[in-house]
């Protein structure tokens, strides 16, 4: 499984927004304007 975590930086930590996993499309801060398709960023 692969996964692609989102964090954002507040203060003096780093919260985590989402995770995406495998194949999904997605729409992800801070590129929500564009939707990404997971299965085009791995090496399989």
């Amino acid at each position: 499984m692969k996964t692609l975590e989102v964090f954002q930086r507040s203060e003096n930590q780093w919260i985590l927004l989402n995770s995406y996993v495998d194949h999904e499309l997605i729409r992800a801060a801070p590129f929500d304007a564009v939707a990404i398709d997971l299965g085009s960023l791995w090496l399989d």
